[in-house]
């Protein structure tokens, strides 16, 4: 993360049925820097529930650890009108269905302001390669999404993305040669090897693949280890990231994370 802002929402629409789609604008976006297509933000909400958030406390980092913050892809920057266009599942994936996020998600209204915290990193997928697999679930759709729409249009390869409802399913701008294959879960805070049986279940395509996988933490370890032990991709070739973990808040999962990096590094 790099910079906390206060921003004004301007517009607020579902992509699907299950995505929103929200755009900020405010004069902190005047050093936001472009080109962040599929980096993220965080959105701050206090520490307790009802309370509110102290600017003059924010560079603190005890306090900045202890807010609840939720996670959007960056789609767009407008750097002229200083507008930032971000996307997000509706559903809370790593908190109870009325945490802050989910609260104010549902209620806010436009003009409404909010802290932001961001960019952070780019994820996109490794390029070039001879071909390219995506694989993630509806937290990971947004920035599937960026990264297709970045690809050559010579690219061919696969995209398995999971998603909650058949009205979820939409076109994604991508080369004529990447396949889109979606499954339908759902209940995707139950633990089930759907997303991956269907990555397993497609065809090995010749030579040596960029993979990219995101989304549940069980289901990333357990792509992980397809690609990189079974399938012998090369690990530059790999970027393989948790975004959520049932039955645990988002700095539950940061922890398993961290556990997790630590355990790869050394294996």
């Amino acid at each position: 993360m790099k910079k906390n802002r206060l921003l004004t929402l301007i517009d607020k629409q579902l992509v699907g049925a299950n995505s929103l789609r929200l755009v900020f604008a405010g004069d902190d976006l005047a050093d936001f820097p472009e080109d962040q297509a599929s980096g993220y933000v965080k959105l701050m909400f206090a520490a307790e529930p009802g309370g509110e958030i102290d600017p003059s406390q924010l560079e603190n980092a005890a306090y900045f650890k202890a807010l609840r913050k939720r996670t959007f892809t960056i789609r767009q920057y407008d750097a002229e009108q200083k507008r930032l266009t971000v996307d997000g599942a509706c559903h809370s994936f790593g908190e109870p269905d009325q945490g802050p996020a989910n609260q104010w998600l549902q209620q806010a209204e436009l003009g409404d302001q909010i802290w932001v915290a961001g960019p952070g990193e780019k994820k996109l997928i490794n390029t070039p390669a001879d071909w390219y697999f995506f694989a993630g679930d509806m937290t990971a759709l947004p920035a599937i999404a960026v990264n297709l729409e970045q690809l050559p249009q010579e690219a061919c390869g696969y995209a398995v993305i999971e998603v909650l409802d058949f009205a979820d399913i939409a076109p994604l701008a991508r080369p004529d040669n990447i396949a889109i294959h979606w499954v339908v879960n759902g209940a995707p805070k139950s633990a089930n090897t759907l997303l991956s049986d269907a990555v397993r279940e497609l065809p090995w395509l010749e030579g040596t693949p960029a993979v990219w996988v995101a989304g549940e933490f069980e289901m990333m370890r357990n792509l992980r280890a397809y690609f990189k032990k079974e399938q012998q991709v090369p690990k530059s070739l790999v970027y393989a990231s948790s975004y959520w973990k049932i039955g645990e808040s988002d700095e539950g999962n940061k922890v398993a994370k961290r556990l997790d990096e630590k355990a790869e590094e050394q294996s």
